[in-house]
């Protein structure tokens, strides 16, 4: 049985740094989130700042997988990542894992709740399939045994996947700041994905607009002045 704590969200920020180093990454993610990739980027200079490793996981559209859309590892664990890769032939990006598997994932996405693991090592075996394990478990050792801490990413005001975080001094009074962190990281991606919204509404609108057959333009009632108009004008 895999051991878990589910934390209370009090402000309780023993450990400053973290607090300070997470509010920074807040600000800069809300500077970026005009498109995913930038967002991805920025939540993966932060974590590495702050010497964490991690990854955002988002349901599939079963909502019975995770699939892993980015993930953080410094320079030494990133080299050790492609190793494994190359040597079973998978990749960790987009890899994707059964909700069922890994009980405390499940609890995030069912209840909400953020879950603080004092020892991430049989969540990494649940998640990691065997035959990677069989081939690559030494390779895979300093992804194990760490301190780590799940908080839920949500999606149109709904749990949609699951931030994972870990790090050898992370500690439980960390939770609040890291449900904080996954929060500001919901809102920047939901930013995102209107942003792309919108700029696709604009483009096809425009589209429209510049290939009509008949004449169109715009004007400003107050002032009259002509705002905009089409080829055909």
């Amino acid at each position: 049985m895999i051991e878990f704590k589910v934390a209370s969200l009090i402000n309780n920020p023993e450990n400053g740094d973290l607090w300070q180093g997470l509010n920074a990454a807040s600000v800069a993610l809300q500077q970026v989130a005009q498109s995913e990739t930038a967002v991805y980027q920025v939540f993966s200079e932060q974590l590495i700042k702050l010497d964490l490793h991690g990854s955002i996981n988002l349901l599939d559209e079963t909502g019975e997988n995770l699939r892993i859309s980015s993930m953080v590892f410094s320079d030494r664990l990133t080299k050790l990542v492609n190793v494994v890769e190359k040597r079973i032939n998978i990749k960790g990006q987009d890899f994707t894992y059964p909700v069922h598997g890994s009980p405390a994932d499940a609890l995030v996405l069912t209840q909400g709740d953020v879950v603080f693991l004092p020892d991430n090592s049989e969540k990494m075996r649940q998640v990691i399939p065997p035959r990677v394990m069989k081939y690559a478990a030494t390779l895979l050792k300093p992804f194990f045994k760490l301190p780590a801490i799940l908080a839920p990413i949500f999606i149109k005001a709904e749990v949609g996947g699951v931030l994972y975080v870990a790090g050898k001094k992370l500690r439980v009074e960390d939770v609040p700041a890291i449900a904080a962190f996954a929060t500001h990281l919901s809102i920047a991606l939901e930013n995102a994905r209107l942003f792309q919204k919108v700029q696709q509404a604009e483009s096809q609108y425009r589209r429209l607009f510049e290939s009509a057959n008949d004449g169109i333009f715009l004007f400003d009632r107050r002032t009259r002045q002509i705002i905009s108009a089409n080829p055909k004008m």
